[in-house]
């Protein structure tokens, strides 16, 4: 005798998970891609050493490609 197919209420799954796409690393970011405060702030700085405002006023407007997300990490 065959098996019976699972009634619409049974899952086949012996695991299942509440979230059935799990991530192995989860960022509370809605963005895998976010920019970090203090990539920005040394870009910025080394802009300033280098080249003064105006190479640090050339980077900010030349640069893009900019995620909307940005991960205001605490300095250490």
């Amino acid at each position: 005798m065959a098996n019976p197919s699972p009634s619409p209420k049974q899952s086949t799954n012996p695991n299942p998970s509440p979230n059935p796409n799990p991530s192995p690393n989860p960022n509370p970011n809605p963005s895998p891609n976010p920019i970090c405060q203090t990539y920005v702030d040394t870009c910025l700085l080394g802009c300033l050493e280098r080249g003064g405002a105006s190479l640090a006023a050339r980077w900010v407007t030349t640069t893009n490609g900019w995620s909307d997300y940005w991960l205001n990490e605490p300095s250490p």
